[in-house]
């Protein structure tokens, strides 16, 4: 019996903007794709300000149910990243 992986949650941080409008602009890896600690994984728009949203662990990304000009809160789940075993991330 195999043990299920162990997935981390991406997450729109609290970009201190009070006000701002929170909208997805752009994915910057594919669901399915492998991710490294640092790397990008999509653009958020914050107000006026476009800031790249970074994976914390390496691993599989995959999307959430978040599509390009959704608009977003602080603390939604975009994602995961599913840890691989074996690997320091």
């Amino acid at each position: 019996m195999s043990t299920p992986p162990e997935l981390y949650e991406v997450r729109i941080p609290d970009f201190e903007i009070p006000g701002a409008r929170l909208c997805l602009t752009g994915w910057i890896v594919g669901s399915g794709a492998r991710v490294e600690s640092g790397d990008p994984v999509c653009e958020i728009c914050a107000g006026d300000i476009v800031v790249e949203i970074i994976a914390r662990h390496g691993g599989v990304f995959h999307y959430a149910a978040v599509e390009v000009d959704d608009e977003l809160a602080t603390g939604t789940v975009i994602g995961t990243i599913e840890l691989e075993v074996g690997r320091e991330s």
